[in-house]
């Protein structure tokens, strides 16, 4: 959620494509996404499995653009219009669609491979995200259920050791049932600090998860 915000602020990627099998607790986190007014004027959910053709999906995105600014309470000037397509359900070859200049499109899609689809800017497959979460939380024990400032500082470890699966699982064991904040920032400390040497055949990841874990 985090790159994907990222990238819609920063506008550089238009057509963004999630894929794979959790892309619904995404696409309805970003639906959620507290930040998206701030961002856009309008966000517009297009069902594709609810249209015959493509002509179909070009006439219902104008239609439900107009009707969300016929019902608006502030009249704001116009803007960036986000653009969530769900195509969970089917696999449909989207490639003739045409989007509306000004338009932010977000496409969901149980398939691996989201080119098939439509051609997007940027692909992100949700396991390739989630398993380096699921091992962190498996590992760590329970402590993160019942503490929001834990689970923002696991992010934060995670996204440190750049997927490398094994210091993630060093790095969780070694925080186990670990309360104290402070533990957690000694943690990001030594991920975030230069090293000082490197190990022959070690990764920069791994000489800093065992530093720290030699310091605990």
């Amino acid at each position: 959620i985090r790159q994907i915000s990222k990238c819609i602020k920063e506008r550089k990627i238009t057509k963004i494509g999630i894929s794979g099998s959790s892309v619904e607790k995404v696409a309805q986190a970003l639906k959620d996404l507290p930040e998206k007014r701030s961002m856009f004027n309008e966000v517009v959910c297009i069902s594709v499995s609810r249209h015959h053709s493509i002509k179909e999906i070009e006439r219902d995105i104008p239609r439900q653009i107009n009707e969300i600014r016929t019902t608006a309470t502030s009249k704001a000037p116009l803007g960036i219009c986000l653009l969530l397509l769900d195509c969970i359900d089917e696999h449909r070859d989207l490639h003739e669609l045409k989007i509306p200049n000004g338009r932010c499109l977000m496409l969901a899609s149980r398939s691996h491979n989201v080119y098939q689809i439509m051609v997007v800017d940027l692909e992100i497959r949700t396991e390739d995200h989630l398993l380096p979460w699921e091992l962190f939380c498996k590992n760590v024990g329970k402590i993160l259920v019942h503490s929001s400032n834990l689970q923002q500082m696991a992010v934060r470890l995670i996204e440190e050791c750049h997927g490398h699966l094994l210091a993630i699982i060093l790095l969780a064991r070694a925080l186990k049932d670990a309360t104290d904040f402070r533990v957690w920032m000694l943690a990001l400390d030594e991920l975030t600090r230069q090293p000082s040497s490197q190990e022959e055949g070690m990764s920069e990841v791994m000489v800093h998860v065992l530093s720290f874990i030699r310091g605990r």
